[in-house]
């Protein structure tokens, strides 16, 4: 008689454990991520990438400083030859040199003084592999009028010879309406300098001191 009145209730508990079992098995859910809204349409992409930027992250760390940009001075061997490098001169061969400053140089070579010209002169006959501006302009083909810079610098005597080996690059700038006149600027390589070996602003001078 007892067992007839709960002999109704068995198919539910059944049907509980076998639910119970079923979620047991199931496989695991990972965990729900966080999804960074989207932009809305009408943000203007400048405010996008400015927002991307803002957000971006900074690794820290020492931060390498800029070297600051030293002008060079314009080096010429017997008043003939503009050079780049002075690692081709042996100081043992100098003869003179003259550091010239504005309004001491001659007036052929100002053009070339923003900063500064060093002429040295050799002791010794040297062999080097140059050419004249002219030159320069009929292996570029240049029919029209053409005027010179070194480095930037007007180059007004066109007496000089670069050293070829000394060339870094030429850059043309072709003649147009407003001006009739076709530039080439010849870049001259150049050493780095060590700055900590020779900090800025230092002078070295070779030679034996006499006591």
């Amino acid at each position: 008689m007892r067992y007839a009145r709960f002999r109704h209730f068995f198919p539910l508990v059944i049907c509980c454990c076998a639910g119970q079992m079923s979620w047991a098995q199931r496989a695991a859910v990972a965990p729900l991520v966080p999804v960074r809204p989207a932009l809305p349409l009408d943000v203007p992409a400048s405010v996008a990438t400015q927002r991307k930027q803002t957000t971006a992250l900074v690794p820290t760390g020492a931060v390498a400083s800029a070297r600051p940009v030293i002008p060079a001075p314009v080096y010429i061997l017997n008043s003939r030859f503009i050079i780049g490098d002075l690692g081709t001169v042996n100081p043992t061969d100098i003869a003179d040199i003259v550091v010239y400053r504005s309004p001491s140089v001659p007036a052929l070579w100002r053009s070339l003084a923003a900063n500064g010209i060093i002429s040295i002169t050799l002791r010794n006959k040297f062999k080097l592999q140059t050419q004249t501006p002219l030159s320069i302009t009929r292996g570029l083909k240049l029919a029209s009028q053409v005027k010179y810079k070194v480095n930037g610098l007007l180059l007004e005597d066109t007496s000089l010879r670069i050293v070829t080996s000394d060339i870094a690059g030429l850059d043309v700038t072709r003649a147009t309406p407003e001006s009739t006149d076709t530039f080439v600027n010849i870049r001259l390589i150049q050493s780095e300098p060590n700055p900590s070996r020779n900090p800025p602003n230092t002078i070295q001078i070779r030679g034996t001191a006499a006591r």
